[in-house]
């Protein structure tokens, strides 16, 4: 019995070590590191899937590589049954450190809010070059990446803008696909088939 709340102990110690060392934020050099707008093409012919209890109709395939501005995980409502996180992003100036230290960024509630201390960029750029994304994970690998990402990433996502209804009710939940909209239905909802962080 002492054996085993020894081991105990040692592994609460080793976990928490692990999480208080544990990188938070990525700090990058002044200038863009994202400079690319997100690609999209609307699909001709949508295809539909089911997995667990939902149904996903793809809009669009998407490819962006973006900084990640804020992260933030959900268990609690209805839509962590299948996507996990949201993932605030921005490319273009909204890549840009000396432009990030000058905005609060939050999430909460699925969306992505912000604050602006100093105008140092018109709100119209920061709504065209940046967007909350829900991530939804395509399989398991893509969840364990996700669980590695830390504000400041520079993250590369592909995969498929998806509408997403649970069986059996009558809810739809729409993804956006453009990047000038803000509010509800501002955010992409995306069938995430590949996630690379970029060193």
């Amino acid at each position: 019995m002492k054996i085993i709340l020894k081991i105990l102990s040692l592994t609460i110690i080793v976990v928490g070590l692990f999480l208080f060392f544990r990188t938070k934020e990525v700090v990058h050099s002044p200038g863009i590191i994202a400079p690319n707008v997100p690609k999209q093409n609307i699909s001709k012919k949508s295809e539909e899937w089911q997995k667990e209890d939902f149904n996903y109709n793809e809009i669009a395939r998407f490819e962006i590589t973006a900084r990640i501005l804020s992260i933030r995980f959900y268990d609690y409502d209805d839509m962590s049954e299948f996507c996990p996180a949201d993932i605030a992003v921005g490319w273009r100036k909204m890549s840009d450190q000396k432009i990030i230290d000058k905005l609060d960024i939050k999430q909460q509630h699925r969306w992505y809010v912000y604050r602006i201390n100093n105008a140092v960029i018109p709100q119209g750029e920061i709504k065209l070059n940046s967007s909350n994304i829900h991530v939804i994970p395509a399989n398991e690998d893509i969840e364990d990446i996700l669980d590695d990402l830390v504000k400041g990433n520079l993250v590369t996502l592909k995969g498929k803008l998806v509408n997403v209804n649970k069986i059996g009710q009558k809810w739809t939940w729409k993804t956006s696909t453009k990047r000038n909209d803000d509010g509800g239905g501002a955010c992409e909802i995306l069938w995430t088939e590949s996630i690379a962080i970029i060193k």
